[in-house]
């Protein structure tokens, strides 16, 4: 099988926490101790501000012209266009933010509560006390509610109207978020080892349970056929096809050495993920070519340039490159054309 080789490698002076994309090539790099920095193939890495918030969660607008940054002491709204800050929040622990579709509002997890805020810092509503820290949250497709995870379960609160959340219950702490593209589901990864199934229009509740390690990512592919999860040597990938995966083996992506650190789904082509695992080794798979419980062969292996673990990847917007950075700063570009 072709191994691909990588257009640059370059190690950055920093411990990446999370990336996302700006304008063109361009990535946006969040770091431990709250700093902000881009990478692009032809320029490298630059230092862009030092928020000085402890990084704990990225998100940039579909534009790719703001920045939330989430961290141990709050929040941050910044202009990557003009190198300045917008909005702070201090004095809590924030875990996640996300921006809705068109990128008008940020939902911050600050504390126990969820805040909204607009482009230019405006907050404009505050939800909560929920029963403990809010450790994920994902918008819903209908970009009028947001999925809330802490301890207990998930709630589905409105940002337009003052009613009382929909509550998903589960007795235990939940670690990650994911929302199906078409609002049918939503999964959370949890602290005992386990996956949580909730279907949104009514009371059906799964469990998938007996994974080694506590399950940090869960992610539907673009279809929302396909959830892929961590939690194992292996990632395990469902069917949700139909009334869902009840009842259904899942797929196994195998030889993960130390588990599975980053996954990607393709942003187009569904069933295809990247992989990467805490031995620095990335793959591509096609989960459809797989069969249920079997351990399938990956399409494509690409070529290890560090033996750490893989922190985060990244597919461009057509789907032809990805990013690969690991925990000691090393970052590459691949093209999988």
């Amino acid at each position: 099988m072709e191994t691909l080789e990588a257009i640059e490698l370059e190690k950055m002076p920093i411990s990446p926490v999370t990336m996302a994309y700006a304008k063109g090539d361009a990535a946006v790099i969040l770091d431990a101790d709250g700093g902000l920095g881009s990478w692009s193939p032809s320029i490298g890495y630059l230092k862009i501000a030092d928020l000085d918030s402890g990084g704990t969660d990225l998100s940039v607008n579909p534009s790719g012209t703001v920045a939330a940054v989430a961290g141990s002491d709050g929040f941050v709204l910044y202009d990557l266009v003009n190198e300045e800050l917008i909005t702070e929040l201090r004095g809590q622990w924030s875990s996640s933010v996300a921006w809705n579709k068109d990128g008008s509002i940020v939902a911050v997890a600050f504390g126990k509560k969820v805040k909204l805020y607009t482009i230019d810092g405006t907050c404009i509503r505050t939800a909560g006390d929920f029963a403990s820290t809010v450790m994920d949250l994902s918008w819903l497709p209908d970009q009028e509610n947001i999925a809330v995870a802490s301890f207990g379960g998930v709630s589905i609160m409105s940002t337009v109207d003052d009613i009382e959340p929909i509550q998903k219950e589960f007795v235990g702490s939940l670690l990650c978020l994911a929302v199906s593209p078409a609002a049918d589901w939503i999964v959370s990864g949890n602290q005992d080892c386990s996956l949580q199934v909730f279907k949104i229009k009514d009371s059906t509740r799964l469990e998938m349970q007996g994974f080694p390690r506590k399950v940090t990512d869960a992610q539907f592919d673009s279809s929302g056929l396909w959830l892929a999860n961590n939690g194992a040597d292996e990632v395990t990938v469902w069917d949700f096809k139909g009334k869902g995966p009840k009842g259904r083996a899942p797929r196994i992506l195998p030889k993960h050495v130390y588990g599975g650190t980053a996954l990607a789904w393709h942003p187009t082509k569904a069933g295809v993920i990247a992989t990467g695992d805490g031995a620095g080794m990335v793959r591509i798979w096609d989960v459809a070519k797989g069969a249920p419980e079997k351990p399938m062969p990956p399409m494509k292996r690409i070529k290890s340039y560090s033996s750490s673990e893989v922190r985060f990847i990244l597919w461009d917007s057509t789907g032809n490159n990805l990013v690969v950075c690991h925990a000691d700063g090393a970052i590459y570009q691949e093209s999988i054309a």
